[in-house]
């Protein structure tokens, strides 16, 4: 193959990867049934995740500190048990804030 068929040619862009053709880079294509698209999560699972993350930052500051018994808790109980609750938690229905909407 040569160097000239692998160049693109004259009002043609060289393609890496591919997106839809109807949307113009930098933008999201609008659904075409007509309906909105929602966030995956509610506020609960923000606020769980937040939760999560205080615990693991509260834990590594008392680390640093020098506590070996609080410590230890708060960064496993982050880790494991806040954090992935945060993330597999869905929204109740009916809940106030609990499906995403205001």
């Amino acid at each position: 193959m040569s160097a000239d068929a692998r160049r693109p040619k004259a009002g043609e862009s060289r393609r890496v990867g591919s997106r839809p053709a109807s949307a113009p880079p930098g933008k999201k294509a609008i659904p075409a049934s007509g309906e909105e698209s929602h966030l995956p999560w509610g506020r609960r699972n923000y606020v769980i995740l937040g939760a999560g993350g205080g615990a693991v930052a509260l834990g590594f500051i008392l680390l640093a500190l020098g506590d070996t018994v609080i410590a230890p808790i708060l960064l496993v109980g982050g880790y494991l048990g806040l954090i992935p609750w945060g993330i597999l938690a869905s929204a109740r229905p009916g809940a106030p804030g609990g499906d995403g909407s205001p």
